[in-house]
C-alpha cells in the first residue's frame, strides 16, 4: 500500500503515535451526504428493527468491547511496524464507508476497511452459511447489505475515489460453512447455489498480516474471497441487488449497465471474509501477552480508545456508562454481605441492573445524559416511548412485567449524570414543549431507614436523589398508561386495582440525578479497590463483569461465581462454555419459537434456563412423559420476555415439583384425550396459555374430573376430540369460547343433535372429511362450518347440487376434501371453486379425461394437497399441462407412459409443490426427457445401473418445487459426465450395501437435501479409499446386521447421519465395545431384533426411542423393572407382547407402558383385559396375531377389540357367541384378520356383518363357506 500518508478530512478518530503512553485522539463529526439525507425515515427504522440481536444489550456492549480489543491490537501493531511503512495510519469509526467503518488501515493512499461482526452466541455453531449470505432482509453477513454500503460510498462520496479502497473486510469469530471442496454447504436450503471460495494468501498481504493477524494459529484463522471462476462470478453478479434508494439514484444519474456491472465486480474483488478470528477473551489475552512489558501503557491506551469510542457515538457512551455502574454494583456485592445476587434485565435500548438486597429486589436503570431531563423526555408522545430513555411510562411497563413475574420490588431507580430541569420549587420547567405537565418532585433524605439500600450503594451520590411529590400523584396516575398486553389480562395478573398499582410504582420510583460520569465512576472504583481488602484489580473486576455479561450460562452473578470467574482470569483460563448444538437441537428450536431471534440475550437466557437451569428438569420430565416440545412451542410461541415464566406456569399445570403428573394430566390420560390435540387448539395463546388451558379443561371436565355434558354428548355421538382439535386448531386464548360455540351449533340445550350433525349422519358423510377441510379454522370455526354446510345442504337438510353431482359422477367426497385439506375458514369458497372447475359450463371434462386415462384423482390430490384457496387454479394448470384443448394427452403424459413411469412416482416427488406444481412438474420432465420425448442421461443412467426410479422418488419424497434440482444434484453425485458411477455408488456396491433396500430406507424423505445427506452418509460409512469406517466395522465384528440399525432409523431423511451416529454411539463405545444397553439385553436374553422391531421406524429419534424403552425395562443397575417382571410372573409372553407393539417407533416406551397399564393393576395383578381371555380359554397370541404391528395405538386397539368381544363381567358378547355357535374359532378368524393393526375392531365388525344378518343368523355366504345349508 502506497507512499504518502492518507489525509482524512472527516475522520472520527485519529491516533498520533508519537508517544504510545499518551496517544492523542481527535474526534470530529461526519456530515451526512446529499443522497443519505434523502433516505426515508421508514427505511432506516426498518433496518434498525430487523437487526434484533444487534439492538440488544449486552450484545452491543460485548461487540463494543470486542471492537476495543481489536482496535488496541491494530494500534499497538501499528506502533511496532510504523518504521516499515511509508505512511501507515489506523483510524476508528470512519464513516466514509458506512458498514466498513470500525477500523480503517491505510498506507500509500490505499486502505483496508474493516467491519467487525462479533457473535456471542454460545449455544449454536457460529457459521456463515448460504442463508445468512443471501438473506433478502438486512441481516448480519447479508452480501447485499455490504454491497449497498459500497455502492453508497462509490456513488455518493465523490470526494474520495473508490480506487483507493483495497480491501473490504468482514472480521468475525464466526466460521464459514464450507466443505472440503471450498463450496458452501446446502444444509436445509431449498433455493441454493454452491458458491466457491478461495483462500487469501495472508503472507502476501503485509498490512493485514502485520496489523490484523492476531495469532500464529494459521490453520484456524482464515481469510477468504469468493472464487473468480466464471460461473461462480456470473451467479454472484446476478445475486447482487441495488437497494431501492440506490436504484432511484442510479436512474437519476443514468449510469450504464456496463458501469453497474463493473461496480459489482469491483465490490467482489475487494470483499474479504476474515473468519474463525479469536473470541473477545482470546483477543484480551493476546494483547496482554504482546504488551506484557508495558502493561501500564496497555491500560492507559485501552481507556483512551474506549473514551474516544464513547464520544464518537451516543449509544457507545450509554453502554459504557451502564457497564461502569454494573462493575461498581459487583464491587459493592463483593464487599457487602447484604447483596445476594446481581443480574441484568435487558431490552432493546438499555440495561436494567437488578440486585437483591435483604431478599428484596431493587432496579437501577443507568443512562448517560448530555443535557438536563425535561418534561418532554419524561412524558413523550406514545411513538417516542421506547426511544426516550427517561420516559416514565417505559419504566412503568418494565415495573409491571416484574410484578407479573411475582417480584417483590423495593425501588426502581433511574440513575444518570444528568440533572432534572426543575425550578426552585422543584417543579418541572415548561420549556418549549406544547404539552406540559407541572409535576413536582421532592428531595429524598437518604438517612431515613427506608432508603438504607440506596445509602449502602457506594456508587450512589446522596445529593440529587428525588421522587415525585405526593401532591402530583393524581396527575401522574392520568399520565401512566397500562400497555395493551397487560391491560387485557390485568385482573388475572394483579391483586390490586389500576390506581393502586400506579401509586405503588410512583412510590418506588427514584431519580438519582447528577451522579458521577464515566471518568468519575472509574476513578472512584479504582480508589475503592485500593482502599478495600479485595483479591482483584480494577482490570480483573472489569474482565469478570465482561465474562459474566457475555454468557447467560451463568445465570445471576453471586460472590461465589465472581470468585470462580476471577480464578479463570488470574489463571488465563477461558470461561467460555459452549454447548454442542447437535445435542440440544430440539431445545434450540423450542427457544427460537418461544422467545425469538437466535443469539439474542432473551434467546440465550431462555436456552440456558431449559438446558442448564431449572427448566432442564422440565424438559427431561416432558420427554419422559412423551410430551413433545413442538406441542408446547406452538402454544408459547413469541412470548418473548415472558417466555420463562409462561413455560414454568404451563409446565406446572401438568407436573408437581417432584415431577409427578397433576390431576389435569391424569384426567386427560384417563379419558385418552391427547395433549397434542389440546395444544393444537391453544396454538398462539402465548402468555395466556395457562388460563386458556384451564378454561378449556373445565369445559370438558368438572372440578372432580367427571365429564361435563359437552364431552358426554360428543362421546355419545362418537365425535372424537381429534375432529374437534382439527377444526379448532389455532383458537388460542379464545379456545373455550370457540369450543362452546361449535358445540352449540351441533347440539341443542337438551344435548340432542341439531340439523348440522343430522344431515351429515343421514347422508353418511364422515365428520373427519369435513374437519380436514376446516382444519385451522380457529376462532372462525362456527362460521366456517356453517358456510361449508350451507354449500352441501339446503334448509331441509337435503343434498344440494354440489353433492348430488359428485354422487352422480361417482366422485368420492374424500378426494375433494383431501385436496382442500387445511382450507380452514375459506373451506366453502375453496370447495365451490374446485367444483366449478370440475363441472364448468365451458364443457371441459377434467374428471372424465383423468378417468379415461386411468389417472387416479387421489394421485393428483396428493400433489396439490394443501393448496387451499388456490387449489382450483393449481389443478387447472396441471391438467392443461397433461391434456390439450381436445382432451388428448400432451407429450408430457405420452412420454411418461411410454417409459413406464407411473404418475404415482411423480406425485410422490412433487408432493408439497403447492402453487408452483405445474412449473415443478415441467422442470422435472425437462430434466428427464429431451424435446423429442427421448430419455436423457438422467433416466438412462439409472436404468443402466438398475437403480429403480421408485427408490429415488422415495428419497426425494416431498421435494416439491425443488424436485428437478434435487434430482439432478443426486444424480450428479452418483454419476460423472460420461455416465460412469462415482465412488459414492462404487463404495456401496463394493461392500454389498444395496441402494434400493438399505440406503433408500434410511434416506427416505430427505427431499431437497438428498445429495448432501447421501454424501454425508457415504463419508460416515467409508474412508477416502472406500474402506469401512468404525461405524460399519463394529457392526461386522459384533455380528449385528446393518439392516437392524436401518430398520430403527428408517425414514430419518435429512437427519440420517445424526440418527445413525446417535444409535451406533448408544450401542458401542469409542473402542467399539458394547455398551450397557446391549450387554444388559444379552444378559437378560432379550433379543435385540425383537426390541428393534418395537422401535422400528423411529427415524431421527431412533437413539432416544431405544433408550426410553430400555430405561422403562431396566433400572440404573441393569435389573428388570416391573414392566418386564410382572408380565413374566403372569406368564405373558414377551414375544407376543412386543408383536402387538411392533413399529411403535419414537413412541415405543409410552406405547408399552400404556399396554402394560391396560393389562395389569398397581399390584401387578391381571386386569379385566387379560382375565377375560383366561376365562374364555383364548390365548393372548390369538389377539396378538390380529393386532400385530398396532404400534403406538396398541393399547387402544386391544381395548376396543376386547370391549367388542367381552362385556364388563368377562362374558362373551353376541359377536363372540355367534362365531362360537357356528364352530368358528377366534384363532381361525385371526388368520383372516391378521395384521389388522389399529383397524382390527372395524374389520372384525365388517366380517361379522358379512357372515351374519341383523337377526344374528348365518348368511348364505358363511353357510356356503362352511358347507352347510340353511334349515327351512
Amino acid at each position: 500500500m502506497g507512499a504518502s500518508p492518507r489525509k482524512r478530512k472527516n475522520s472520527l478518530i485519529h491516533i498520533n503515535y508519537g508517544e504510545i503512553k499518551k496517544p492523542h485522539l481527535e474526534i470530529a463529526s461526519d456530515p451526512l451526504d446529499e443522497i443519505e439525507e434523502k433516505l426515508s425515515e421508514s427505511e432506516t427504522d426498518n433496518a434498525d428493527s430487523i437487526n434484533s440481536i444487534k439492538a440488544n444489550v449486552p450484545h452491543q456492549l460485548i461487540r463494543l468491547m470486542y471492537k476495543l480489543q481489536l482496535s488496541l491490537l491494530c494500534s499497538f501493531r501499528k506502533f511496532l511496524h510504523d518504521q516499515e511503512y511509508d505512511s501507515l495510519t489506523v483510524e476508528f469509526d470512519d464513516n466514509e464507508l458506512d458498514k466498513f467503518h470500525d477500523i480503517v488501515m491505510s498506507n500509500n493512499n490505499r486502505s483496508a476497511h474493516i467491519h467487525i461482526e462479533y457473535l456471542d452466541n454460545q449455544h449454536v455453531d457460529n457459521e456463515i452459511n448460504y442463508t445468512k449470505l443471501f438473506a433478502k432482509k438486512e441481516r448480519s453477513f447479508s452480501i447485499n447489505n455490504y454491497f449497498d454500503s459500497f455502492v453508497r460510498h462509490t456513488i455518493c462520496k465523490s470526494n474520495i475515489s473508490q480506487k483507493k479502497v483495497r480491501y473490504l473486510i468482514i472480521y468475525t469469530n464466526a466460521s464459514l460453512d464450507i466443505a472440503e471442496d471450498m463450496k458452501l454447504r446446502q444444509r436445509r436450503c431449498r433455493i441454493f447455489y454452491p458458491f466457491k471460495f478461495d483462500k487469501l494468501d495472508i503472507e502476501k498481504c503485509y498490512i493485514l498480516k502485520d496489523l490484523l493477524f492476531s495469532t500464529d494459529d494459521i490453520a484456524k484463522q482464515q481469510f477468504y474471497k469468493f472464487s473468480q471462476e466464471e460461473d461462480i462470478k456470473t451467479e454472484l453478479l446476478n445475486r447482487l441487488e441495488f437497494s431501492l434508494a440506490m436504484q432511484k439514484e442510479i436512474k437519476k444519474r443514468q449510469y450504464s449497465e456496463e458501469f453497474l456491472t463493473k461496480l459489482k465486480e469491483k465490490f467482489l474483488s475487494k470483499l474479504v471474509f476474515a473468519v474463525n478470528q479469536p473470541s473477545r477473551e482470546e483477543l484480551e489475552q493476546i494483547m496482554k501477552n504482546e504488551m506484557s512489558n508495558i502493561l501500564e501503557s496497555y491500560t492507559d491506551l485501552k481507556e483512551e480508545i474506549l473514551n474516544a469510542l464513547s464520544r464518537a457515538k451516543k449509544n457507545n457512551l450509554s453502554l459504557i456508562y451502564q457497564f461502569c455502574v454494573l462493575v461498581f454494583t459487583l464491587h459493592d456485592m463483593y464487599t457487602l454481605d447484604k447483596i445476594s445476587f446481581v443480574t441484568l434485565k435487558s431490552d432493546n435500548l438499555s440495561n436494567i441492573i437488578k440486585f437483591s438486597y435483604k431478599k428484596k429486589i431493587s432496579y437501577i436503570a443507568p443512562y448517560a445524559a448530555k443535557k438536563s431531563i425535561n418534561c418532554t423526555q419524561l412524558f413523550p408522545s406514545k411513538p417516542l416511548h421506547d426511544k426516550n430513555m427517561f420516559c416514565v411510562n417505559k419504566y412503568f411497563t418494565a415495573f409491571l412485567k416484574e410484578l407479573e413475574n411475582g417480584m417483590d420490588i423495593k425501588f426502581f431507580v433511574i440513575y444518570t449524570n444528568g440533572s432534572l430541569d426543575i425550578n426552585e420549587d422543584n417543579e418541572l420547567k415548561k420549556g418549549r414543549t406544547t404539552e406540559f405537565y407541572p409535576v413536582k418532585f421532592e428531595i429524598i433524605d437518604i438517612q431515613k431507614k427506608r432508603y438504607k439500600v440506596l445509602k449502602n450503594c457506594s456508587f450512589i451520590n446522596s445529593n440529587g436523589l428525588y421522587q415525585f411529590a405526593k401532591e402530583s400523584t393524581a396527575m401522574l396516575k392520568t399520565l401512566l398508561k397500562f400497555p395493551s398486553s397487560i391491560e387485557r389480562d390485568k385482573i388475572k395478573s394483579f391483586d390490586e386495582s389500576e390506581d393502586e398499582i400506579k401509586e405503588k410504582f410512583i412510590h418506588k420510583l427514584i431519580f438519582a440525578t447528577t451522579q458521577r460520569d464515566i471518568q468519575q465512576l472509574n476513578n472512584t472504583i479504582k480508589s475503592n479497590i485500593k482502599e478495600t481488602d479485595v483479591s482483584y484489580t480494577y482490570e480483573e473486576l472489569h474482565e469478570v463483569a465482561l465474562r459474566w455479561s457475555e454468557s447467560y450460562d451463568f445465570g445471576p452473578i453471586t460472590v461465589k461465581l465472581m470468585r470462580e470467574l476471577l480464578d479463570d482470569v488470574k489463571n488465563n483460563r477461558t470461561s467460555h462454555r459452549k454447548i454442542q448444538s447437535e445435542d440440544i437441537m430440539a431445545e434450540i428450536k423450542f427457544a427460537k419459537s418461544v422467545v425469538g431471534t437466535e443469539g439474542s440475550p432473551l434467546f440465550n437466557q431462555f436456552l440456558h434456563f431449559i438446558t442448564r437451569g431449572e427448566g432442564k428438569k422440565f424438559i427431561e420430565n416432558l420427554s419422559k412423559n412423551g410430551i413433545d416440545l413442538i406441542n408446547l412451542s406452538c402454544i408459547l410461541q413469541k412470548t418473548g420476555s415472558h417466555g420463562i415464566q409462561a413455560f414454568k406456569n404451563y409446565y406446572n399445570l401438568f407436573f408437581t415439583e417432584k415431577g409427578n403428573a397433576t390431576q389435569y394430566l391424569k384426567i386427560l390420560e384417563t379419558h385418552k384425550i391427547n395433549l397434542a390435540g389440546i395444544s393444537s387448539i391453544l396454538r398462539g395463546s402465548r402468555i395466556y396459555a395457562t388460563s386458556s388451558f384451564e378454561e378449556l379443561f373445565f369445559m370438558l371436565f368438572d372440578e372432580k374430573g367427571n365429564k361435563t355434558h359437552y364431552l358426554k354428548s360428543l362421546e355419545r355421538e362418537k365425535i372424537s376430540m381429534t375432529n374437534i382439535t382439527s377444526i379448532l386448531s389455532g383458537a388460542g386464548s379464545h379456545a373455550a369460547k370457540t369450543f362452546k360455540e361449535l358445540y352449540e351449533l351441533w347440539f341443542d340445550e337438551q344435548g340432542n343433535k341439531t340439523k348440522y350433525l343430522k344431515s351429515l349422519e343421514e347422508n353418511k358423510i364422515n365428520l373427519v372429511s369435513m374437519s380436514s377441510m376446516l382444519h385451522g379454522s380457529g376462532t372462525n370455526a362456527v362460521k366456517a362450518f356453517k358456510e361449508l354446510y350451507d354449500v352441501w345442504f339446503d334448509e331441509d337438510g337435503s343434498k344440494t347440487d354440489y353433492l348430488l353431482t359428485l354422487d352422480k359422477e361417482g366422485i368420492d367426497l374424500a378426494n375433494a376434501t383431501s385436496i382442500l385439506n387445511g382450507a380452514g375458514s375459506n373451506a366453502a369458497i375453496s370447495f365451490k371453486n374446485l367444483y366449478n372447475l370440475w363441472f364448468n359450463e365451458k364443457g371441459v371434462k377434467y374428471l372424465e379425461n383423468l378417468q379415461e386415462n386411468k389417472i387416479d384423482l387421489a394421485n393428483m390430490s396428493s400433489i396439490i394437497r394443501g393448496t387451499r384457496t388456490g387449489c382450483s387454479k393449481v389443478f387447472e394448470n396441471l391438467y392443461n399441462l397433461w391434456f390439450d384443448k381436445e382432451g388428448k394427452k400432451t407429450r408430457y403424459l405420452k412420454s411418461l407412459e411410454k417409459e413406464g413411469i407411473n404418475i404415482t412416482t411423480v406425485s410422490m416427488i412433487l408432493s408439497g409443490a403447492g402453487l408452483k406444481t405445474s412449473d415443478a412438474f415441467k422442470a422435472l420432465f425437462d430434466l428427464w426427457f429431451d424435446e423429442n420425448g427421448c430419455k436423457t442421461r438422467y433416466l438412462k443412467n439409472l436404468e443402466k445401473n438398475e437403480i429403480s426410479l421408485s427408490t429415488v422418488s422415495a428419497i426425494l419424497r416431498g421435494t416439491g418445487c425443488n424436485a428437478a434440482k434435487s434430482y439432478k444434484d443426486l444424480h450428479d453425485l452418483w454419476f460423472d459426465k460420461d455416465g460412469n458411477k462415482t465412488n459414492y455408488l462404487i463404495f456401496f456396491e463394493k461392500n454389498n450395501i444395496h441402494l434400493n433396500s438399505v440406503v433408500c430406507r434410511l434416506l427416505r424423505g430427505a427431499g431437497a437435501n438428498c445429495a448432501s445427506t447421501f454424501a454425508a452418509l457415504h463419508n460416515l460409512w467409508f474412508d477416502k479409499d472406500g474402506n469401512k469406517t468404525k461405524y460399519l466395522k463394529t457392526l461386522d465384528e459384533k455380528g449385528i446386521p446393518l439392516s437392524l440399525l436401518i430398520s430403527v432409523t428408517y425414514g430419518a431423511g435429512i437427519y440420517a447421519v445424526k440418527a445413525f451416529k446417535n444409535l451406533h454411539n448408544l450401542w458401542f463405545d469409542e473402542e467399539g465395545n458394547k455398551t450397557q444397553y446391549l450387554e444388559v439385553l444379552e444378559m437378560n436374553e432379550i433379543n435385540l431384533d425383537r426390541m428393534c422391531s418395537v422401535v422400528n421406524m423411529a427415524n431421527s429419534s431412533a437413539a432416544k426411542a431405544f433408550k426410553n424403552l430400555f430405561d422403562l425395562w431396566f433400572d440404573k443397575d441393569g435389573n428388570k423393572t416391573k414392566y418386564l417382571t410382572v408380565p413374566e410372573e403372569n406368564d405373558v409372553s414377551f414375544f407376543v407382547t412386543t408383536r402387538i407393539l411392533d413399529s411403535a417407533g419414537s413412541g415405543a416406551a409410552v406405547a408399552y407402558q400404556n399396554l402394560y397399564d391396560l393389562w395389569f393393576d398397581h399390584n401387578g395383578k391381571k386386569t379385566h383385559y387379560l382375565r377375560c381371555l383366561d376365562l374364555n380359554g383364548i390365548k393372548l397370541n390369538v389377539m396378538s396375531s390380529i393386532l400385530y404391528r398396532s404400534g403406538t395405538g396398541a393399547a387402544k386397539s386391544y381395548k376396543s377389540l376386547c370391549d367388542l368381544l367381552f362385556d364388563s363381567e368377562g362374558n362373551k358378547t353376541i359377536y363372540a357367541k355367534r362365531f362360537e355357535e357356528n364352530d368358528i374359532h377366534l384363532a381361525n378368524v385371526s388368520i383372516l384378520l391378521g395384521n389388522a393393526r389399529n383397524k382390527a375392531t372395524n374389520k372384525f365388525l365388517n366380517l361379522y356383518k358379512l357372515w351374519f344378518d341383523e337377526q344374528g343368523r348365518a348368511t348364505e355366504l358363511l353357510l356356503k363357506s362352511l358347507g352347510k345349508r340353511r334349515r327351512k
